[in-house]
């Protein structure tokens, strides 16, 4: 689980899915380390994330036609795909 916990903690840090945020700062603001304050589900969130991963990926194969270089992205509310996600899903045989 500590390898799949990288892959997503990687993917994030390459697809953030809020790249960016519509505010403007009208001074310097000091922002300090997370500390007590930080959020409350973010495990609870890694936990149950890589719990579903490792179910569908143990019982699926996701497939993509295009490569990643051929990805086209769009930064709207979230940051998604202009085509969308195009997978294809098979049973992996045991």
């Amino acid at each position: 689980m500590k390898y799949l916990e990288r892959v997503i903690l990687e993917t994030l840090r390459m697809y953030s899915p809020v790249p960016l945020i519509a505010r403007v700062v009208n001074e310097d603001v000091k922002l300090g380390s997370a500390g007590p304050r930080s959020c409350v589900g973010r495990k609870y969130a890694m936990l149950k994330l890589k719990v579903l991963l490792a179910s569908v990926l143990r019982r699926f194969r996701t497939i993509s036609d295009k490569d990643e270089k051929d990805f086209k992205l769009q930064a709207d509310i979230i940051l998604k795909r202009e085509d969308g996600f195009h997978i294809r899903v098979e049973e992996r045989v045991v």
